[in-house]
């Protein structure tokens, strides 16, 4: 199997953050279950929420378009992000990133599963300014690795650095705010819950459209 880190982009700049969430089950079929089950609560973007709990933020999955997708995660995706704080004007009060890669692989003879999918920081389909916190350079990888019995939930962040380049010195100063509280800790609590909720055994399967 390819090393999992070739999707992960390099660090050059900034804050990188690496969270996980390991689980171990008592047979291959149960954790080729487990695995299935959290690769497709990591597609359900719209029901991330339910995963994250009291985090306040509400991730809502929209197409190439900007229409609102109420299926799974699909490659040229937007998330829109609703965190519990002001939003940009440039992303209609919302947060934005778009999936710029997804990778699945399976290897039989090393008995292992990997699904990964990249997302960075842009503008909206109706605008050309990066509507997020963090600016274009930074990343977010998002993985779930199983090997032989192990089940692995993690997320990556990369380049993680204020976006000051908007046109509004309200912008900056909420993106250098929120940023800030990214650094001190929402981040890592926001994500730490999602690996964890992904590979929870108390989640409810959720029906979704694919």
């Amino acid at each position: 199997m390819e090393n999992q880190n070739e999707i992960i982009p390099k660090q050059q700049k900034g804050i990188a953050t690496d969270i996980k969430e390991s689980i171990t089950s008592s047979s291959l079929e149960e954790a080729i279950q487990v695995y299935n089950l959290a690769v497709n609560r990591l597609k359900d973007v719209n029901h991330w929420h339910l995963l994250t709990k009291h985090t306040g933020t509400k991730f809502t999955l929209r197409d190439k378009n900007g229409n609102e997708a109420k299926r799974l995660v699909a490659l040229g995706d937007y998330f829109q992000i609703n965190i519990p704080f002001p939003g940009l004007s440039s992303g209609k009060g919302y947060d934005w990133v778009q999936v710029i890669e997804i990778k699945e692989e399976n290897d039989a003879h090393e008995n292992e599963q990997t699904y990964s999918m990249l997302v960075k920081p842009v503008s909206p389909p109706f605008e050309e300014e990066t509507a997020h916190f963090f600016d274009s350079d930074a990343s977010s990888t998002f993985s779930i690795i199983r090997k032989g019995t192990k089940i692995t939930a993690l997320v990556h962040g990369r380049n993680e650095k204020p976006n000051t380049l908007v046109e509004t010195l309200s912008g900056k100063i909420r993106n250098l705010i929120v940023a800030a509280g990214s650094f001190l800790g929402f981040s890592y609590f926001q994500w730490k819950s999602l690996v964890k909720g992904l590979l929870s055994d108390d989640q409810p399967i959720l029906k979704v459209n694919r």
